[in-house]
Parts: structure tokens; C-alpha cells; sequence
């Protein structure tokens, strides 16, 4: 009886662990889902500023190089912190299991 109930303990142990994984899964197909879209929405959003022919944004041209400059940075700085949590998430996960 004793035996049966750590066995059944240890199922429900690997369960717990497989949804801990599957969770995992699902956090990383998101991030990198997120990624893409804001890797690709600031990839339009420079191809338009540069190819842009008005004279207004000839007359600007170092303001906006230096606002599109800040902002990446800013994105690369805040998807790298995510980043980092999301790998640090993951290796603890991992070693828990």
C-alpha cells in the first residue's frame, strides 16, 4: 500500500513536471513570437525613414537618425533584459526538474 502511494506519488511528480515543460514551451514560442514582430515593425519602420524622399525629412535628417538610434537601443536593451529573464526562468525550471 505504501509502495503504491509513492508510485502514484512519483506520477503525479512527472506530470507536474511535464506541464512545467509544455508551459515552458509555450513561454519561449511567445517571446520569440514577439521578437519577430518588433525585429520586423522597426525593419519597416527604418526602411521608411531612410527611403523617404520629403524634404522635411531631409531637413531633419540627424533628429530622426538620432530618435530611431535611441529607440533601438531601447528595444535592444529591453528585449535583452527580457531575454536574460526568460533564460533564467528556464535554466531554474530545468533545474528543479
Amino acid at each position: 500500500m505504501d509502495k503504491e502511494k509513492e508510485l502514484e506519488l512519483k506520477k503525479l511528480e512527472l506530470e507536474k513536471a511535464k506541464v512545467e515543460l509544455e508551459k515552458l514551451k509555450i513561454k519561449e514560442g511567445l517571446f520569440r513570437t514577439l521578437v519577430l514582430i518588433v525585429l520586423t515593425v522597426g525593419a519597416g519602420l527604418g526602411a521608411v525613414i531612410y527611403k523617404t524622399k520629403l524634404e522635411l525629412v531631409r531637413q531633419y535628417q540627424t533628429i530622426i537618425d538620432t530618435v530611431f538610434i535611441v529607440v533601438l537601443t531601447i528595444l535592444l536593451i529591453f528585449i535583452a533584459i527580457i531575454t536574460f529573464y526568460i533564460w533564467a526562468t528556464i535554466r531554474k525550471k530545468l533545474k528543479e526538474l
